[in-house]
């Protein structure tokens, strides 16, 4: 796969039921295999999740998706301050990070359509631009260093 090849990967999920979304597990699970750790054990590894609410699973479901790095040999990162420690989320539905009205009954709970006038709360897009940053900067200084030995 494409992983195999690449100096970083940064994996995604929506929390679901304070888990790794299964389509992402899914994907884990028949894409990396154990015979393929010496090819990754120098690929840098991060993630980032979303969340409907606060404490609603997401720190959790970071570790995980780290967990599974961790398995395959990924060197993983955190973002680049104490608040984005395991990496980035988001929280998508609970306010103040919403624009939905909760005393709305006409909205369902997990909006099928975003309400917000913005998908992602710019606190949580800026905590995602540096852990991309933070990523992206490493990976260039490991393998600049890893190709001038070789």
């Amino acid at each position: 796969t494409d992983v195999l090849r690449a100096n970083a990967v940064i994996l995604g999920s929506s929390v679901q039921n304070t888990n790794t979304h299964p389509a992402v597990q899914t994907w884990i699970n028949r894409n990396w295999k154990l015979r393929d750790r010496t090819k990754l054990q120098w690929t840098i590894g991060a993630a980032f999740v979303t969340a409907g609410g606060i404490s609603a699973g997401e720190e959790g479901t970071l570790q995980s998706l780290l967990h599974s790095m961790m398995i395959f040999g990924f060197i993983v990162l955190g973002g680049p301050s104490w608040e984005s420690v395991f990496g980035a989320s988001a929280i998508t539905y609970e306010q103040p990070y919403s624009t939905h009205n909760d005393d709305d009954d006409s909205v369902s709970f997990f909006p099928t359509e975003c309400q917000s006038t913005y998908l992602v709360h710019p606190v949580f897009l800026h905590k995602a631009r540096g852990l991309g940053e933070r990523v992206a900067s490493v990976a260039t200084v490991l393998h600049s260093a890893e190709s001038s030995q070789f």
